[in-house]
């Protein structure tokens, strides 16, 4: 290589390994975890510059960062197995794995392993150790599709290594409402930066089209001081149970931007509290109490609300648990804000989480507990946001 070559590298930050100007360091908040968390990438991965593994690996404290392909004579990757080989587990789906929802509520392995690399890559490394197959192996079945907007996945279940171990954390009850988001924050970082980059680039996504001016629907354009934003946590059963009760709703809350009027109470679900339910929330059984019957929820609701309201939701799934409950978010002035974030973003966008970290608000305060508390924190920032932006646009 030739020394100005050299010289007109840019300059990298030697702990993400990114260029400086893409470091996600800031992002960063080691997580202490309760299992050991062994990562296993393909040589090939790890001179990608887009992948994951680095980023979970930094996120996880204590945890280890192996590259190659075959382990066998790899002596760090031999006591590590052989320290606690009767009761470690390995996230690969594998024939036969199971959901990795069925260790909720267990003890956590002392040891999980994780193959990192594309889909052939991560084979290779799984049969060339015959002594990760001797290990159970649980798989996961993701809630929605990979948030990973600018690599394409080559199946709808696949996602990316960290999300892949977000999900898993998840299950071992590893993840509070608090800390689930700090872990994942250098990846959406990473993914909003990377579609902004595509979005502006014209050789990769056409002739470029002058960015519209962002302009709220007519009902909250009109009326912004009427804004009420809702959020409805449900009451999720395993995706393994054959016949598995409908989601209910088991935490409804809502805040009035204007006034800061709040609503927020636990239902108690007609067919009982799944199995995974405080796991999946971040809740706990005190905070579960004082629940309240649908009825008595419907009254309570309906005491809330006001002719001229405008609801504002995340996506449909909120306003669909409360119709099942027999509420009604609002006649025809709800306004969906996930689409509204898609259209300012001008990316695509799965949790208000990716919202807010891409509008770099500050820390969510929540009123009510668990993740559900967390994220209506988070909504209610994102809609005052895109009304001050909205406004500005206006100005201007």
């Amino acid at each position: 290589m030739k020394p100005e070559a050299i010289q007109d590298r840019r300059p990298t930050c030697p702990r993400c390994r990114q260029a400086e100007s893409g470091c996600w360091c800031k992002q960063l908040v080691p997580k202490p975890t309760r299992a050991r968390f062994v990562l296993l990438q393909h040589p090939r991965e790890a001179r990608n510059p887009m992948g994951t593994v680095r980023m979970a690996h930094l996120g996880l404290a204590g945890s280890t960062l192996l590259v190659g392909v075959d382990f066998e004579a790899n002596r760090d990757f031999q006591g590590l197995l052989e320290r606690e080989r009767g009761r470690s587990v390995v996230l690969y789906p594998a024939p036969g794995a199971r959901d990795v929802r069925e260790l909720a509520g267990r003890e956590p392995p002392p040891t999980v392993w994780v193959i990192d690399g594309t889909w052939s890559q991560a084979q290779k490394i799984w049969k060339k150790n015959p002594a990760l197959r001797e290990l159970p192996a649980y798989r996961i079945e993701p809630r929605q599709p990979s948030q990973y907007g600018f690599r394409a996945e080559p199946e709808p279940h696949c996602v990316s290594t960290i999300e892949a171990v977000a999900e898993l954390l998840e299950a071992l009850g590893e993840n509070r409402p608090e800390d689930y988001e700090p872990f994942l924050a250098p990846f959406r970082l990473l993914v909003g930066r990377q579609l902004g980059h595509a979005n502006a680039n014209p050789r990769r996504r056409g002739k470029p089209h002058p960015p519209r001016p962002f302009v709220l629907p007519a009902p909250l354009r009109e009326h912004p001081e009427r804004a009420v934003v809702f959020f409805v946590e449900g009451n999720g059963w395993p995706a393994s149970w054959e016949e598995r009760p409908p989601t209910e709703a088991l935490q409804v809350m809502a805040v009035r931007l204007a006034t800061g009027e709040r609503l927020g109470e636990f239902i108690r679900p007609r067919h009982g509290l799944s199995p995974t339910a405080l796991a999946n929330t971040g809740l706990d059984e005190a905070a579960l109490a004082g629940w309240i019957e649908p009825e008595e929820m419907a009254g309570r609701w309906q005491a809330f609300r006001r002719p001229d309201d405008v609801w504002c939701g995340w996506g449909h799934f909120s306003a669909g648990l409360l119709q099942n409950a027999g509420v009604q978010a609002g006649s025809n002035q709800v306004v969906d804000l996930r689409v509204l974030a898609k259209r300012l973003m001008r990316a695509r966008v799965g949790k208000v989480e990716e919202a807010w970290t891409w509008m770099e608000l500050p820390p969510p305060a929540p009123v009510y507990p668990g993740r559900g508390g967390r994220r209506l924190a988070m909504l209610e920032a994102v809609a005052r946001e895109m009304i001050a932006r909205a406004a500005a646009a206006k100005a201007g």
